[in-house]
């Protein structure tokens, strides 16, 4: 029964860390994004854009798109691979993962 216990302890005590580590990765994407006040501004092609941060690894997502332009191209697999980072739910349409993925840096979507 102790055993259980323990093991049961260091558990949530591994889930804590986890939730711990993925809000902080979570604040580091809304506050970098606040603070450049992307809440809502302009859509232009040649706009910059800074990765996400992933909440698997900690370090910015790999080929993410660097330009508005290049987010509004991205294809179907490689919005798959910047959702699986974020730990979401993949949409089924291109669009709808574009936008779900343009949300994530406070952009409005294209449609």
């Amino acid at each position: 029964m102790n055993q259980r216990v323990a093991q049961l302890k260091q558990q949530v005590a591994a889930l804590i860390d986890l939730l711990e580590y993925q809000t902080c990765e979570r604040d580091k994407n809304t506050i970098r994004e606040l603070w450049k006040n992307k809440v809502v501004r302009r859509r232009m092609s040649y706009d910059e854009i800074e990765p996400l941060y992933s909440l698997k690894t900690g370090e910015p997502i790999p080929n993410f798109p660097r330009t508005i332009e290049e987010l509004d191209h991205l294809s179907s697999q490689q919005a798959d691979e910047i959702l699986a980072h974020r730990l979401l739910p993949v949409p089924a349409t291109i669009e709808a993962k574009r936008a779900l993925i343009s949300s994530l840096i406070f952009l409005k979507p294209s449609y």
